[in-house]
């Protein structure tokens, strides 16, 4: 049974709560605890009866969601250790001093952090696009020697094989990928192109003429020279040039007894020369690497999933998370170090999306930090502003969410 009782300590009262028990015929205290004075347990009577909302001080809120999946990655992985970060300093008033490494040191950690994320030693490889005027030879070949392409993706498409072609000063291995399905919407803008070119063409020589018939007298008279590069930038864009032949001529004419030049305007397409452009240009993209050992197909699918490395920039641009920018550093060595931990967080939040995506949780970079960035930890004060009491609370969490972190909790 429990008791109050009081003690006289130095003068003082203070309470205790006792419980007691009869051992071998005695009675002996089995639990004590201390209350306080008679006046602190008056205030603790007082906060009892009080309306809870009227005990509330403060509240601190964070965001921890986020954080946590990616820290569990990071210190799966073990890059916790490699890069030595102490876990409770490591702040943001501390972050230079803990990240004050040199150059070197930052070279051996990139080093193993990727032989952590990719699993060993990976050489870097590459598949690149040329130019037409780097393989005018590889786009003249006949179509005859062209195999088709098979797999997901690439029906009806056919390439050329050329080893020991050589790209920027190195041997590779080059392929022409003929697409019917790009040729034939690139064969509508050529035609768009034409209708607009032959419009202006049309125009321009119309008011040449109204000019030398006298219908038209204002304005700067045009010469020879300028109607050709009138005619020259109408014809600016991709293939006009080729497709399009023009003649400026001059034709002489008496004004106030003055005789004076009229250029006139004459032009035409070239048939032939279109269909060249077709059938050798059009609708072929002509590749290389130094992996010669991949399929053409292979080759072709590296290259088309080259819009993932641009995603990853877009996405360090992005000011909503994982930006590069602002960056408020002079020296080079804390901009290289700045430059290293943006590429090794969008490396673990890529990893991070990649699990979550064998879970069956389909989701954008942007996606998962904003949804995971939801889950926050509440810290409420109550009681006594000098000395309050910390309640801390956690939000119960959607689906999405706890599934995301199950491996975690």
């Amino acid at each position: 049974m429990g008791t109050l009782r009081k003690k006289t300590i130095k003068g003082n009262i203070y309470y205790y709560y006792v419980e007691s028990k009869r051992m071998d015929g005695k009675p002996k205290n089995v639990n004590q605890k201390y209350l306080g004075t008679a006046e602190a347990l008056l205030k603790l009577k007082n906060q009892a009866s009080a309306p809870l909302q009227d005990e509330a001080l403060y509240s601190h809120i964070k965001s921890y969601g986020d954080v946590v999946l990616l820290y569990d990655l990071f210190a799966r992985l073990g890059i916790v250790d490699i890069m030595g970060l102490p876990p409770k300093t490591f702040s943001s008033q501390s972050f230079w001093s803990n990240t004050a490494v040199s150059l070197r040191q930052m070279e051996a950690m990139e080093d193993d952090i990727l032989a952590l994320i990719d699993g060993g030693d990976m050489p870097f490889h590459y598949v690149g696009g040329l130019k037409k005027n780097q393989c005018e030879a590889l786009l003249a070949v006949d179509k005859s020697r062209f195999t088709p392409l098979e797999g997901d993706g690439l029906e009806g498409q056919s390439t050329y094989r050329e080893s020991g072609f050589e790209a920027y000063g190195q041997k590779a291995t080059a392929i022409v990928v003929d697409n019917p399905k790009l040729r034939e919407g690139q064969v509508q803008g050529v035609m768009r192109d034409m209708a607009d070119a032959s419009n202006r063409l049309e125009e321009l020589s119309k008011r040449l003429l109204a000019r030398s018939n006298g219908d038209v007298r204002r304005g700067r008279a045009p010469t020879v020279e300028s109607v050709t590069d009138s005619a020259k930038g109408i014809l600016s864009k991709e293939f006009m040039a080729r497709v399009f032949w023009f003649r400026v001529t001059s034709r002489k004419q008496a004004v106030n007894g003055k005789e004076k030049d009229f250029p006139l305007l004459e032009f035409g397409t070239n048939t032939s020369v279109l269909n060249e452009i077709i059938d050798r240009e059009l609708g072929k993209t002509v590749l290389f690497t130094d992996r010669g050992d991949l399929t053409d197909g292979q080759i072709v699918t590296a290259y088309r999933n080259a819009w993932y490395v641009e995603h990853g920039f877009r996405q360090m641009k992005d000011t909503s998370h994982l930006s590069v920018r602002p960056l408020f550093h002079w020296k080079d060595e804390r901009i290289k170090v700045h430059i290293f931990i943006c590429v090794l967080a969008f490396r673990l939040c890529s990893l991070l999306r990649m699990e979550l995506d064998r879970k069956g949780i389909h989701a954008s970079i942007d996606a998962i930090l904003d949804e995971m960035g939801k889950i926050k930890t509440v810290d409420t004060f109550f009681g006594d502003p000098d000395r309050p009491t910390r309640v801390q609370t956690f939000p119960r969490g959607s689906t999405w969410q706890k599934r995301s972190l199950k491996p975690i909790i």
